[in-house]
């Protein structure tokens, strides 16, 4: 016959029963302690990294279904169809593409016109500057550019102590 082995904290006193605490299982609780105070914290870490990745995940998905429509858009009617991050805050063209039957620009987020981008009537040095870049940029990138922030913000972030460094 086997006999179970049971872990205890310390080792009973055969005559009194009760436990008997010495330097060496001190040690060793504070050695366990440390360890599952480590494994917590990193189940945590881990499980805010998943939400993380899943969030990064799908806001690449979103980039990358937007450029595989255009290209699809382009090798079926043989036109390019832009996707400026200027419509985030400009209103997109309707009525552009009649012959696909759709308007390309419902999947894009639209927060309203910014009066400012359309007919400025003032700073028009940093109108040029922010038009154009914004006309040259690809809608895709913003929501990969959030996404690769999701991901590594994480990284950046200082440890937290646990009970076992105090």
């Amino acid at each position: 016959m086997y006999r179970k082995a049971f872990w205890t904290r310390g080792a009973r006193d055969q005559h009194s029963g009760e436990r008997s605490v010495t330097p060496e299982s001190e040690r060793v609780q504070r050695m366990l302690d440390e360890v599952r105070a480590n494994v917590n914290s990193f189940e945590a870490s881990y499980a805010r990294f998943q939400w993380r990745l899943v969030v990064a995940l799908f806001l690449f998905g979103y980039a990358g279904m937007l450029l595989l429509g255009q290209v699809v858009y382009w090798l079926r009617f043989q036109e390019w169809m832009e996707f400026p991050l200027l419509y985030l805050l400009v209103e997109p063209p309707v009525g552009v593409f009649p012959r696909a039957g759709i308007d390309p620009y419902k999947f894009l987020p639209f927060l309203g016109n910014w009066t400012w981008l359309q007919s400025p009537q003032s700073w028009f040095g940093l109108h040029q500057i922010v038009y154009k870049v914004l006309a040259s940029l690809h809608f895709g990138l913003l929501p990969f550019a959030i996404g690769v922030w999701v991901l590594v913000t994480d990284l950046f972030e200082p440890a937290k102590p646990t009970k076992a460094d105090n």
